[in-house]
């Protein structure tokens, strides 16, 4: 699995350029991984509340749910 975060940045120029930071999370991870993310974000969620705190939301915004339909895709 790999997370990617895309930054958008403008040069001089004007010219847009995209700085990318990934982490790879191998399978062996994650239960790990997991466990470490729920810990975290029940932290946050239980000393910040639940609130949206980024103006940049959209309360509009419709989530997509993605299924993989074929065990060759996994």
């Amino acid at each position: 699995l790999t997370i990617t975060e895309s930054k958008k940045n403008f040069g001089e120029n004007g010219e847009a350029t995209f700085e990318k930071h990934k982490i790879y999370l191998y399978k062996e991870d994650f239960k790990s991984f997991q466990e470490m993310f729920n810990e975290s974000t029940d932290f946050i969620i239980n000393e910040k509340g639940e609130d949206v705190i980024s103006e940049k939301h959209d309360k509009d915004f419709k989530s997509k749910s993605y299924t993989i339909d074929s065990d060759d895709e996994v």
